[in-house]
């Protein structure tokens, strides 16, 4: 899925084209342009055969994302990769996912997404650290980032494409499909890059992606019952213990940058139970819990 960058789209798709180069699969590159306005598709002939689905979606990433699974259903596709157009993907990206769900009767197998940071900004990297478990790990949730779906393990599972947050969308899919008994499995040779830009550095940013992921986690939490009381404690004193260290303790630049996210997040997470959106009220109302 793409939305207002052309350059980065273009090398996510050289390297894509790169890294199928030798396979023996039969398989179909699709773009959907989430954009209102439709993609110029000049420059994607370099990377080889690409079609391109122009979902007018806008922002509404989940209802893009479930556009592609309904027209990768409809003509039996075996397997759905999803990758995001800020993406490099490594040279043996798609061997090792598709030799992993080959080898195996799994749901889905997730891949690491890493970041890249410009050089001098590389004293950030605990904030964009992400968690890399050993191959074959069952995750309880992945992002959409560098996704193998099998389609026939998922024929009930959709997207949410009323989803009311900016984000988070594809860990609800998933926990969706880990919730009902299926296995997410983790490869963690199936390598994808992710150029960070200057943009996505600054604090605002940072504090904003922080508390978002707050809300995200406890929006997905409510709607599969899993808050407690105290959950919910554990939360407010660790937002609570975070913030004194840092303000009032000398720790290296890594924790302090770790506690900041940590602690932003929890808010972000007590926020969200103290203030649910609308959809969150509702799904709570219509559980019965």
């Amino acid at each position: 899925m793409t939305y207002k960058r052309p350059q980065a789209l273009l090398s996510c798709l050289r390297s894509v084209s790169a890294a199928l180069k030798d396979t023996k699969w039969a398989f179909k590159i699709v773009v959907a342009n989430n954009d209102t306005q439709q993609l110029d598709t000049t420059d994607l002939s370099s990377a080889g055969e690409v079609h391109v689905i122009e979902s007018g979606a806008g922002k509404n990433i989940a209802r893009a994302r479930q556009l592609i699974l309904d027209q990768a259903r409809e003509i039996g596709t075996k397997y759905l990769v999803f990758i995001d157009d800020d993406e490099i993907v490594t040279s043996g990206w798609f061997s090792s996912l598709i030799t992993h769900a080959d080898s195996s009767d799994c749901a889905a197998v997730a891949g690491p997404v890493q970041p890249l940071l410009p050089v001098h900004f590389r004293r950030l990297g605990p904030l964009f650290e992400r968690r890399s478990p050993p191959s074959g790990t069952a995750v309880p949730a992945a992002g959409g980032g560098n996704l193998l779906l099998r389609l026939s393990a998922i024929e009930d599972h959709n997207f949410d494409v009323d989803w009311p947050l900016r984000g988070g969308e594809d860990s609800d899919f998933t926990l969706a499909i880990t919730s009902g008994g299926k296995i997410i499995s983790w490869e963690r040779d199936a390598l994808v890059l992710e150029p960070v830009p200057r943009s996505r550095i600054a604090l605002k940013w940072l504090i904003s992606r922080s508390f978002t992921n707050g809300r995200v986690l406890c929006f997905i939490n409510r709607r599969y019952a899993k808050i407690t009381l105290g959950s919910l404690l554990i939360r407010c004193a660790l937002a609570i213990l975070c913030s004194l260290v840092v303000i009032f303790f000398r720790v290296s630049p890594r924790l302090a940058r770790k506690g900041l996210d940590l602690g932003i997040r929890n808010l972000g997470f007590i926020h969200e139970f103290l203030s649910p959106t609308p959809d969150a009220q509702h799904s709570e109302s219509c559980s019965g819990e």
